[in-house]
Order: C-alpha cells, then sequence, then structure tokens
C-alpha cells in the first residue's frame, strides 16, 4: 500500500517558487489578499524579472497547512504558469515547498516528489504580428526556412547546436508525413558559435534547400549530441572561410540582428514551438520547450 508523509520545510532556491529557509509572515491570519501581498513583498520579482503575480487562490489542505495557488503572467504575453506556497491557518509560517514520502524506497532510500498543481503551464493566444515581420526578413535574405508544403503550419525557432533540437529532430522530421508544414526560424542562443553554424547551414540550403540541409546537420551522431556537437563544429571550422566572403558578412550580420530581434520580444530558448491556429491572423500560442504537434494542433 502506498502511504505519503508530508514533510513541511523550505528548500535552497531549485525553482521559481523556492527559497532558502521556511518564512515567517508577517500577518496575523491567513487569506488569498494578504498571502498575494506578502509573496508580492518577498519576492518582487515573482519568479524571475519576466514573470508577474497575478493571482492567489485557496486550496488543498493538509492538517494543519493550507495550500494557497500563484498564478504567475509571463509578461512577453505567452502563458501563466503556476505553483504553490504552504501556510498555518494563522499566517504566521510559510513555506515555498511541501514533498511527499511514498513508502516505497529505491536503493534503500525514501522516494519523494515535490507537490505542484496539476497544470503548470497554460498557453495564452497572445498577437503574433511582429512575428510575421521576423518571416518576412527571413524571405527578403533569401534563408530557406521551410520544410514541407502541407496545410498544417507550425513553426519552430530552433539553434543549430541546441540539444533539445537535435534530440526531437526525428519526431519534427515525422511530423512532414502528416500533412504538417515546417516553418524553421534561426535563434542563435550560443552566440558567436550558433551564428557561424548558421552561416553554413546557410550556404548549404542555398545550393540543396532547407530540408536537406537540415538533415546533414542533424543526420549525425547517432543519436550522441557531444559527438553531433563535435562533429559539427568540426565541419563548420574545416568549410567556413570556403563561402565567399561577401556573404558570409552579410549573413553574420543578419543573424545577429534576428537575435536581437528575437530576444527584444522574450524568445530566449530553442526549441520554441509557435502556432497560429486556421482563421487567426496575427494570433496564436508560443511554447517553450518542444510539444507533440497533435496536441497542439487542437488549440483553437
Amino acid at each position: 500500500m502506498r502511504r505519503l508523509i508530508y514533510l513541511f520545510l523550505a528548500v535552497a532556491a531549485t525553482t521559481s517558487f523556492s527559497c532558502a529557509q521556511t518564512q515567517t509572515a508577517q500577518t496575523d491570519t491567513a487569506n488569498s489578499k494578504n498571502v498575494k501581498t506578502l509573496i508580492k513583498k518577498m519576492f518582487g520579482h515573482a519568479g524571475g524579472k519576466n514573470l508577474e503575480l497575478v493571482d492567489v487562490e485557496p486550496t488543498n489542505k493538509t492538517v494543519t497547512l493550507r495550500a494557497y495557488k500563484l498564478k504567475f503572467k509571463d509578461k512577453a504575453g505567452s502563458r501563466y504558469i503556476y505553483g504553490y506556497v504552504w501556510m498555518t491557518d494563522n499566517g504566521k509560517n510559510m513555506a515555498l515547498k511541501l514533498y511527499k514520502f511514498d513508502s516505497e524506497t529505491k536503493g534503500g532510500m525514501p522516494l519523494a516528489s515535490v507537490i505542484e498543481p496539476k497544470v503548470r503551464e497554460k498557453m495564452i493566444k497572445t498577437d503574433l504580428s511582429w512575428f510575421k515581420n521576423i518571416l518576412k526578413e527571413l524571405d527578403k535574405n533569401n534563408i530557406p526556412h521551410v520544410v514541407g508544403n502541407g496545410n498544417k503550419i507550425i513553426y519552430i525557432v530552433w539553434d543549430v547546436y541546441c540539444p533539445f533540437c537535435y534530440q526531437n529532430f526525428s519526431k519534427v522530421a515525422e511530423s512532414l508525413k502528416k500533412g504538417i508544414k515546417l516553418v524553421f526560424v534561426p535563434l542563435p542562443v550560443h552566440g558567436e558559435r550558433s551564428i557561424k553554424g548558421f552561416v553554413y547551414y546557410t550556404y548549404l540550403a542555398r545550393k540543396e534547400g532547407a530540408q536537406k540541409a537540415m538533415g546533414h546537420i542533424f543526420m549525425r551522431g547517432n543519436g550522441n549530441f557531444m559527438k553531433f556537437n563535435q562533429s559539427l563544429a568540426e565541419e563548420v571550422n574545416k568549410n567556413y572561410n570556403k563561402i565567399p566572403e561577401k556573404e558570409r558578412k552579410e549573413l553574420e550580420k543578419f543573424y545577429t540582428k534576428i537575435r536581437s530581434d528575437l530576444l527584444k520580444k522574450g524568445i530566449n530558448a530553442t526549441p520554441t514551438i509557435i502556432y497560429i491556429p486556421p482563421g487567426e491572423n496575427n494570433k496564436g500560442y508560443i511554447h517553450r520547450g518542444f510539444i507533440p504537434f497533435d496536441q497542439l494542433l487542437k488549440m483553437k
């Protein structure tokens, strides 16, 4: 039989909602209003400079603690993020994490996991008119970036040296069989190294097309990212100066600019998946990290 034990403590900051120690709340009774005020006072940055605390809702209760569900809004406007704080009824003590221990063990140690809301993140439909301008810039600068010709379109913000892009490449490639058009938007998150990688990708893609160039880049390493990373870097360094200097300089300038444009809009991770539902002109969803495409295509 599974037996749960609840532990009241806070631990060193490992997530947006963690703290170094259990906090003492400066309030006589706990309720949503003063919990919200307290959270804002203690953690004015919320979970980071890009997040804003927008709501506090009382929810689950243990014998001695009440959970308050926190709702944060990404200031880029693309998602809500949810977490818990736990507080005693008198409002004197608060914990940022609560663990549950299972009677089952692994290697003689008890298994434990943080108690979190079932839904940790929810995408918000947001204005993407600025994103359409990014796409126009790719066309204007002759950057091959479209693979497939299906009537369902998914946009993938990627980096040539992104380990998560590499890990999910086979899933992305498989989606082409399902009538999905993939539009790849470059974001050189690893600095000058990535810019050089994208210049080399563009050099290949202009000769043989985006799909073959993507395959040439990612179909190496046999699933081992370190081998992939080393192999690609060696090829780029070996062939970079073979690219005409004028073309290199123009592409380096372009990729520096597109990185700046995306970062200003809060797009700072790869992969980031963007989806604009059918019938929408400039409104859609932004998801940081990979998400199954069939799940994404159900969104209206």
